[in-house]
């Protein structure tokens, strides 16, 4: 078992942007929790704080995380900022906002704001948390960029807040950061006519996934999206051909129940159209069916950052039972994503990075064998200082309080 001696340059490259919000012993827990994030196998406070040579008690880094004030929210702006500054200035076309939503499931009842939601992908239901998020797409890169948790009141309730207005709520903060995008990208769930009026008041573009039980109408006949398309000839369907995937794509303006006049996008992955449509609506009527699959395609990246979060990152690992504590689990989780993504672009690690480590996963795995390298280095020191191994031992497998005054030089290298 390796033991944590320096944090990973993803870490330290941009530690000093966060110093002036914490206390050094602040400053300390909040760069380990990101640390261990990325490099420990359980995102637990207990095995991130044990994974620290000299660590200092586990109720340390607790009430880091559930009591002490600090600002969690500042913290994240800085993300934006970051973002930002590395993506530099490009064409807002070409910037993307998704939205979507996950299940993060758990055990404990006791937890604050969990309950009890239907999974369609797991086809049960589950207990757990709801999170609505937004992510920045760009060409080269997706940042997650904001979150909210759904919570399940009555719809009565003055305080309740639909999955909706969180969104709008995303979108908001999105262009309050000054991220260049013109459009937004949901799936079915979010499409409403709520939504996209909303979206087209702040003279932003949109494309959604459309269910097939939607109605339109067509030549005055009103019928079901998928009534629609088993009417359609395959020559109906032309072949585009998007980053080595082909696509057999039909488009048609219509009208749709609620959303009055969209441009109707209806593809198929296979060439005899045999397999299940998918189908994309827009508000821009002018669109073509190659411009609507590229802004959709960008939403998939929302399912690698959940993929990513919760199999790399811990997204899902919390064992606190207090909100204020999970919440800022989920911050330092978003922000542990973007530096490991802002990676790629820091011209410090970038030639590295890009030979070595071009997935999440993969920038974990070489953050992993970093911190080895410099435990390594770390004995190799301790025996050049003629400590026995059994010193060493001390040393490594306990804690700061434990190791006593004998060894603490040791402890900060």
């Amino acid at each position: 078992m390796f033991k944590i001696t320096d944090y990973p340059a993803m870490v330290k490259n941009y530690l000093h942007r966060f110093e002036d919000l914490f206390s050094q012993p602040q400053l300390r827990h909040f760069a380990e929790y990101v640390t261990g994030l990325i490099v420990c196998d359980k995102a637990t406070i207990k095995q991130i704080n044990d994974s620290f040579i000299g660590h200092r008690e586990y109720s340390n880094k607790d009430r880091f995380m559930r009591e002490v004030p600090w600002p969690e929210e500042e913290a994240d702006h800085r993300r934006p900022e970051l973002i930002k500054e590395s993506v530099g200035p490009i064409n807002p076309d070409k910037g993307v906002v998704a939205l979507d939503d996950t299940f993060l499931e758990k055990t404990g009842k006791h937890i604050d704001e969990v309950g009890y939601f239907y999974d369609h992908t797991q086809g049960r239901y589950i207990l757990g948390h709801n999170m609505v998020s937004s992510h920045y797409v760009t060409p080269g890169n997706c940042f997650p960029l904001g979150w909210r948790l759904y919570l399940k009141r009555d719809k009565k309730d003055t305080d309740f807040k639909s999955k909706l207005d969180l969104a709008q709520e995303l979108i908001e903060q999105a262009l309050s950061v000054g991220l260049p995008f013109k459009t937004v990208v949901f799936d079915a769930w979010y499409l409403s006519k709520k939504l996209v009026k909303y979206i087209e008041s702040k003279s932003l573009h949109w494309v959604g996934a459309a269910k097939s039980n939607r109605t339109i109408i067509v030549g005055g006949q009103k019928m079901r999206l998928d009534a629609f398309s088993q009417s359609l000839n395959r020559s109906d369907f032309k072949k585009i051909d998007i980053k080595e995937t082909t696509y057999y794509c039909f488009t048609k303006t219509v009208r749709m129940s609620k959303l009055g006049k969209v441009r109707l996008l209806i593809f198929h992955e296979k060439a005899d159209v045999s397999d299940d449509p998918t189908y994309l609506v827009t508000g821009n009527l002018r669109w073509e069916a190659r411009r609507m699959l590229r802004i959709y395609k960008s939403r998939w990246q929302i399912e690698t950052f959940y993929r990513d979060a919760k199999q790399n990152l811990g997204l899902e690992d919390y064992e606190m039972r207090d909100l204020l504590g999970i919440k800022r689990h989920w911050y330092l989780v978003f922000l542990s994503y973007t530096l490991l993504t802002l990676g790629s672009l820091d011209r410090s690690l970038r030639k590295w990075v890009n030979a070595n480590a071009r997935t999440i996963g993969e920038k974990c795995r070489w953050s992993t064998s970093e911190i080895i390298r410099n435990f390594t280095l770390w004995v190799l020191k301790q025996s050049s200082l003629n400590r026995s191994t059994d010193e060493i031992f001390t040393i490594i497998f306990s804690s700061r309080a434990k190791v006593g005054k004998r060894f603490q030089a040791a402890l900060s290298g």
